[in-house]
């Protein structure tokens, strides 16, 4: 009984360092893959940009009362 009780043990430590393994190499992003999201951000980033420029170059209508 022992002896089974310790080979239990040592399937579950090492299944434990098998989980453990593969948790350290999580898959790893591809350059194309990281350059692709690089540029879909910066892409974005100056569209944002460029619509914030145009807003500010519209002239805001303002209502005037004439007090008189």
């Amino acid at each position: 009984k022992q002896d089974q009780q310790k080979q239990d043990q040592q399937q579950k430590q090492q299944q434990e360092k098998q989980k453990q393994e593969q948790q350290k190499q999580e898959p790893k992003m591809s350059k194309e893959n990281a350059e692709q999201l690089l540029n879909a951000a910066m892409q974005q980033e100056k569209q944002t940009q460029d619509r914030m420029k145009k807003a500010q170059q519209r002239p805001q209508k303002r209502s005037i009362e004439k007090n008189w």
